[in-house]
């Protein structure tokens, strides 16, 4: 799993994940995703390149939507139907704020 990093207008982020979050990378995944809430204004993170997700994977996630706030919002973009379902399955659909693509995320800012 790689993590790409970009700053949109020097104090949004948006963290593109590659390939899958499991219980092999989900520590470091959070090592490297979880600081951005700090430093940033607001995160966002494009599904779009996330294959797969796994418990340990959603337990980060969980976090990072536990570190935003009104004035620091969490988006999740992008995220195909599969993973979508796992977040479902989970009973964890309703805690997050979603948005089809990086723009629609820009836009709910």
């Amino acid at each position: 799993m790689h993590i790409h990093i970009d700053t949109v207008d020097t104090d949004i982020v948006v963290a593109t994940p590659q390939g899958s979050i499991d219980c092999s990378n989900a520590d470091t995944f959070g090592e490297k995703f979880l600081p951005l809430f700090e430093q940033a204004r607001a995160v966002i993170l494009d599904g779009s390149q996330l294959a797969f997700i796994t418990s340990a994977g959603l337990r980060v996630l969980l976090t990072a939507q536990q570190k935003s706030t009104p004035d620091k919002p969490f988006i999740l973009c992008a995220i195909n139907d599969n993973i979508r379902d796992v977040f479902r399955v989970a009973g964890l659909d309703a805690l997050f704020h979603y948005a089809d693509n990086q723009e629609q995320a820009l836009e709910q800012l």
